[in-house]
């Protein structure tokens, strides 16, 4: 608890051209709101939600929100005045009506206030306790001031797609919203010395980000205070305790500021195996080249082109993959097919892509963070679509783990 004053899978290899490891711009991620003007109380609201328009409209106001909860779920609510003089008290009760944590603070006609709920503030255990219907009080204490605020409920880890970082890129992303959370995944092995760096890009922003291990325990925090006229940064080294997929969360810890920030996930010594990939014959007559320049790790991504150049007109291009294995018990693949999930054998059909105004079909994929994998052998081919006759391009064939 805290409380502050204002200040799929695809494994698709594809006719990749690998590109190198510049910075990354990261995607917006999954953002949602619930507008409280005009609806009835009870307010219903779901992880990764921040309301819009909440008001304690008089000073004996009291507002209720309802949200979805499974019992071991780990859940974070923020929560922000957005005028001065208000003495917040946010409480959430279990689906059997039974307290399960409450904080309150303090404002005065100088600053805002906020709080920030999470397992550390409850009462038994650090998990919600049942399956059922929560129920959320939002109160002024002191019943003698009314304004507007703004609160957010996440579950973590989310229940959405969380975007893998590759090794060694620094990735910038934004808080877009004072009580915003993002969410990061890489992949590690047990016993890999690991390296967070990170930097605020706007002033006033006081980051935290939490590092998690596959089983959602707490490693290591980072966290670094900047002020109207200084930017912040920190540095943090850790030791992986197992194999898996990792989580960072980073955030506002004051859930006061948002702004622009970069961080890079770095491994030093004990890294996951590299993906190896070459240029083989194919069936197609098209001496396209492909460049392995940083190939990515396990749980990293592919990101490349294919240049449609020689076919004019050309509208798609279709990927097709073949699988041939060192691993016991991933099996071969039928040419065309599309390899999901080798771990559990899944198929597909092949993938399409679009080509772009400049002849480029542009792809960014994920690799998944599975080290059983390693050894894995994948040849792809694409077919350019339009402009004529389907052609194939040359082959280019991938050794997870090489």
């Amino acid at each position: 608890m805290n409380t502050k004053l204002w200040t799929p899978w695809p494994l698709l290899p594809a006719l990749i051209a690998l590109g190198g490891l510049a910075r990354a711009d990261a995607g917006e991620q999954p953002e949602s709101a619930f507008d409280c003007a005009g609806q009835v109380e009870p307010y219903p609201i779901a992880y990764g939600m921040h309301t819009l328009n909440a008001a304690f409209e008089l000073p004996t106001d009291l507002d209720v929100f309802q949200f979805q909860g499974t019992a071991g779920d780990k859940i974070r609510i923020s929560f922000l005045t957005l005028n001065v003089d208000l003495d917040p008290c946010v409480a959430i009760y279990s689906p059997s009506n039974q307290l399960i944590a409450q904080a309150c603070g303090v404002s005065n006609q100088f600053n805002l206030c906020s709080i920030v709920l999470d397992g550390t503030a409850f009462l038994v255990g650090d998990s919600l306790p049942e399956t059922g219907t929560y129920t959320v009080l939002v109160t002024e204490t002191g019943v003698d001031n009314a304004g507007a605020y703004t609160l957010q409920i996440e579950r973590i880890p989310p229940r959405f797609e969380v975007r893998q970082l590759p090794f060694n890129t620094p990735t910038r992303d934004t808080l877009q919203r004072w009580t915003d959370v993002d969410y990061f995944n890489f992949c590690a092995r047990s016993g890999s010395l690991m390296r967070l760096s990170f930097l605020t890009l706007n002033v006033d922003i006081d980051p935290r980000v939490e590092i998690r291990a596959p089983d959602g325990s707490l490693i290591d925090t980072g966290a670094c205070d900047s002020n109207q006229f200084n930017l912040c940064s920190f540095v943090r080294d850790f030791s992986a305790p197992a194999d898996g997929e990792y989580m960072l969360i980073v955030y506002d810890s004051g859930v006061d500021n948002p702004g622009l920030y970069e961080l890079s996930i770095n491994c030093i010594l004990g890294c996951p195996p590299l993906a190896h990939s070459q240029q083989v014959n194919g069936s197609g007559t098209n001496p396209l080249v492909y460049e392995s320049a940083c190939p990515p790790v396990l749980g990293g991504s592919w990101v490349g082109e294919v240049d449609t150049a020689f076919r004019p007109g050309a509208t798609e291009v279709v990927i097709f993959n073949h699988a041939r294995t060192l691993v016991a018990g991933v099996p071969y693949l039928r040419y065309g097919e599309l390899l999901l999930d080798p771990s559990s054998a899944q198929v597909g059909p092949p993938l399409c892509v679009p080509v772009e105004a400049d002849g480029f079909a542009r792809i960014a994929i994920p690799i998944g963070c599975n080290l059983g994998l390693a050894g894995l052998r994948l040849t792809s081919q694409a077919l350019v679509m339009g402009g004529g006759r389907p052609k194939f391009t040359n082959a280019l064939e991938l050794t997870l783990g090489h």
